[in-house]
């Protein structure tokens, strides 16, 4: 996926890339990849539909997951995984069939959805 970002930002001068992920990890090595042209909303990491009651930071996390989605609505672009959330965030947009794209993982690979 990496490759692809890079890629598409040797064309994409003032792209900035917003990244969100249920991996910690993942989510440091975009930032860490590109240091001036990406942003995160930080915050605890939750699964909507798999979380603890009993949670200090469950009003935290709901806070980021909302932030999340209506952020990934905004974007220009989107890069999508096999998650609903990204799906169903992607909906938000002006036109959310262009410029749009899809992670294969068996393949390892971003294809234009079409």
């Amino acid at each position: 996926m990496i490759d692809f970002v890079d890629n598409y930002l040797l064309n994409k001068s003032s792209s900035l890339v917003f990244v969100t992920s249920d991996s910690g990890q993942a989510v440091s090595d975009i930032l860490r990849h590109y240091p001036s042209s990406s942003m995160t909303i930080t915050g605890p990491i939750l699964h909507i539909d798999r979380f603890d009651r009993q949670s200090p930071t469950i009003c935290e996390g709901f806070i980021k997951v909302i932030a999340d989605f209506y952020l990934l609505g905004e974007c220009q672009t989107s890069l999508l995984s096999n998650s609903g959330f990204s799906s169903w965030a992607n909906q938000r947009r002006e036109n959310p069939n262009e410029e749009l794209y899809r992670y294969n993982e068996n393949l390892g690979q971003m294809r234009k959805v079409t």
